[in-house]
């Protein structure tokens, strides 16, 4: 629309061999402020007891990144829906994956995560929904079957509980495991007012 003003925001000349449309590499939610990730770093004993956490979500989101990496030991996770909590749970740190200044507001103010993620407590039954295995050998092992293009997982909003256990059965396992599980979502809110 020329003479508007908006064709400098959408080209990136305003005339010329070089005229393109703008864009931006990347997700709109990771612009937007809605990407966020967290962490658990914890030693799970060989013969236990199992370290649990959970995640909760009043919207639904897209899982972008689970990943589960050991310096040592050998770790089962597992992640289940519809299970029973007890014990007394404490927060994990929610981190913005975008902090930069330049982020729209939202009623006036940049978007906050609604989701948390909890360790400390227990939990009992449930749906098993996703599975992990990492073993360590010479060199730290990783597992992550969440994060590459194709693998991104768009979830219901819900509560998540994830129990991490040391494998038994067949293996043998001397050192308690060290591990660290770390995760990256998207949070989809579509009754959010636009930027302003």
């Amino acid at each position: 629309m020329p003479g508007t003003g908006i064709e400098t925001k959408l080209l990136t000349d305003r005339s010329g061999p070089s005229t393109r449309v703008r864009v931006d590499p990347g997700q709109t939610g990771f612009f937007a402020g809605r990407f966020f990730r967290s962490y658990l770093e914890a030693v799970v004993p060989v013969a236990g007891p199992a370290v649990s956490a959970r995640l909760t979500s009043p919207v639904d989101f897209i899982l972008w990144s689970q990943v589960l990496t050991l310096t040592q030991g050998a770790l089962r996770c597992e992640v289940f829906t519809g299970a029973t909590p007890s014990g007394s749970w404490s927060a994990l740190p929610v981190i913005g994956v975008n902090r930069m200044s330049e982020r729209p507001l939202y009623n006036g103010a940049v978007y906050s995560p609604v989701v948390t993620v909890e360790t400390g407590g227990s939990f009992t039954g449930g749906t098993p929904v996703d599975l992990m295995m990492v073993r360590t050998a010479s060199q730290n092992g990783q597992s992550s079957n969440v994060g590459t293009n194709q693998s991104e997982r768009g979830l219901p909003a819900g509560i998540y509980y994830i129990r991490f256990s040391t494998i038994t059965g067949g293996l043998t396992v001397n050192d308690a495991a060290q591990m660290v599980y770390a995760i990256e979502w998207e949070e989809r809110v579509p009754n959010l007012n636009g930027p302003q």
